[in-house]
């Protein structure tokens, strides 16, 4: 009877001591795979950099524009040459005026002048001027080129580029962020000209000859490209 006694006594701690052994087990597994958990979505909003650029006043993006009317020439003639007609030996300019208020990238900007289609080849940029500004403004008419580049008379050309980079800068408010060039040309007349005197002749009978015309016009292909 002892011996049972004794036998149930030690069953009944191998019991409890089990009990305990598993509800330890738990309590530690149960420890280590317990952890917060929190899920939230939501959405990043992003404002896309604008992209607007205006060439003398019009958006490039305009479709319905005829920049061939929006970029004016000017020939202010001489003694020997009336004002606002070529002529060999004419020298004119037209400004291109770029603004870029509305754009928050750098970019870069060329422009190809042709006059390879013209019946006038020989009128070709001998120079170029770069304003910090919009040249066109009359409150900016007596400010000084930042820069002038001269075109060498070897480098004279019927086809020429002009390139540069803008780099944006936020410091610069929108009002002040334009640039101009003032391109400077002239009908050649000596040198590199390949038009014989016959060739001059024959370009005067155009009806028009103003410079926004067809026949003796220049081609100018602007680009602008984010850098």
């Amino acid at each position: 009877m002892k011996k049972d006694n004794i036998l149930k006594s030690k069953y009944l701690e191998f019991v409890v001591s089990t009990i305990l052994i598993i509800l330890l087990l738990i309590f530690i597994l149960s420890s280590t795979y317990a952890r917060y958990r929190s899920t939230k979505e939501f959405e990043l909003n992003s404002s896309v950099a604008r992209w607007n650029i205006k060439l003398n006043g019009t958006n490039l993006s305009d479709t319905a524009a005829n920049f061939s009317t929006i970029v004016t020439p000017v020939f202010p003639g001489n003694t020997n040459i009336a004002a606002n007609v070529i002529a060999p030996k004419a020298e004119g300019y037209f400004d291109l005026v770029i603004d870029y208020s509305e754009v928050d990238v750098s970019f870069t900007y060329s422009f190809n002048i042709n006059s390879t289609e013209s019946k006038v080849v020989d009128l070709m940029v001998y120079k170029y001027e770069l304003y910090g500004c919009d040249i066109t403004d009359p409150a900016n008419s007596n400010v000084s080129p930042g820069t002038t580049v001269n075109v060498n008379a070897e480098n004279l050309s019927k086809t020429f580029s002009i390139s540069n980079n803008i780099t944006y800068n936020e410091e610069i408010p929108a009002e002040a962020r334009k640039k101009s060039i003032r391109v400077h040309v002239k009908w050649i007349d000596d040198g590199v000209a390949t038009m014989d005197n016959a060739a001059d002749t024959n370009s005067t009978k155009i009806t028009d000859t103003s410079l926004t015309r067809a026949e003796n016009s220049l081609k100018v292909t602007a680009s602008f490209v984010q850098m």
